[in-house]
């Protein structure tokens, strides 16, 4: 399932052909050019709606992640069982990733530019961030819930076990990107958090 942002204006425009160019060149590969020949605008309109490539990158990235964060709150407020809903809420990660199909790879490309161009780059360093931020909040606030109803030992690390929840889901997604089958992140993910969860409920 492709990438859409909702609008018919000159940025959803924008955002689309973003997608589309991103997806074939790959963020570093991408001109600003290239950009307003996909959206059939000239060059100086992109410059009235982002300030340069990497403004359009993020925005994009913020808004795609936005609509995820959306999707999960729904799935949270589904399941009232604090175990049950750690394991639906890393399954929904995992359905999500998979349905960006093709544009999946532009998070390699965001991991890479991030690590690799910080300071070239630092408004992707800082989206990507943010996100992890984000993440392992969530991901800390739901463990608290379940160690709380005795799903796991009061003494359990939330913070490394948030980390390593996440890692998890890297480790899983870039496997799965390098493997060229994403289909393996739906297929080993319960499993994989299952024996992670294990783990954490071991005395």
């Amino acid at each position: 399932m492709p990438i859409l942002i909702a609008g018919s204006d000159k940025r959803s425009q924008i955002f689309e052909a973003a997608v589309s160019i991103f997806s074939q060149k790959g963020y570093h590969g991408a001109t600003v050019d290239d950009l307003a020949s996909a959206a059939g605008v000239a060059k100086g309109t992109i410059y009235n709606y982002f300030k340069n490539k990497a403004d359009i990158f993020t925005q994009l990235y913020t808004e795609v992640e936005s609509r995820i964060w959306q999707g999960l709150e729904a799935v949270k407020a589904e399941v009232a069982d604090p175990f049950e809903r750690i394991r639906r809420c890393f399954g929904y990660w995992c359905e999500a990733f998979h349905a960006f199909g093709q544009e999946c790879p532009l998070m390699l490309e965001m991991w890479s530019t991030a690590c690799c161009h910080p300071g070239e780059h630092e408004e992707v360093r800082q989206c990507l961030a943010r996100t992890y931020e984000r993440t392992f909040a969530d991901m800390q606030e739901s463990l608290q819930a379940a160690t709380e109803a005795g799903c796991f030992p009061r003494d359990l690390d939330l913070t490394i076990a948030s980390r390593a929840m996440c890692a998890l889901f890297d480790g899983l997604l870039l496997q799965a990107l390098i493997e060229g089958n994403l289909d393996n992140l739906l297929a080993h993910g319960p499993t994989a958090l299952d024996l992670l969860l294990k783990g954490f409920r071991s005395p």
